[in-house]
């Protein structure tokens, strides 16, 4: 089981992605705080990102995609700053020529994204 985060969790309820004013959530709760909340009930279910790393806030989103027995995990900074991301194992990390040597970290420039590839864990 994998939980994404998208701006859907931005809504308290509602019958679509765009409510009305009414629908929103009457507590006024930040997304960062709600997805704070989901992390904390994931890691307490004992779920854990299939690569670990670090750096992340609400203006990247990240994406996993598992085939061949490696994870190829899209991080995308929505933000207008360069945002930076450091891995606990190494990873291959997407560039001009495909895949280029293992790195601990990476840099995500603003409005665009990066791509990892990192070995399955057994």
């Amino acid at each position: 089981l994998y939980l994404g985060f998208a701006p859907s969790l931005d809504f308290f309820s509602g019958p679509g992605k765009y409510p009305t004013a009414g629908e929103r959530s009457p507590e006024g709760y930040s997304r960062d705080e709600k997805l704070r909340f989901f992390a904390a009930i994931a890691e307490k279910s004992g779920l854990k990102r299939p690569v670990s790393y670090r750096g992340w806030n609400s203006e990247i989103s990240v994406r996993y995609i598992r085939w061949d027995q490696k994870w190829f995990v899209f991080f995308f900074n929505y933000g207008s700053e360069s945002k930076m991301i450091s891995f606990d194992e190494p990873v291959s990390v997407y560039g001009k020529s495909g895949f280029e040597p293992v790195a601990q970290g990476i840099e995500i420039r603003p409005a665009s994204w990066t791509m990892v590839k990192a070995e399955e864990k057994r």
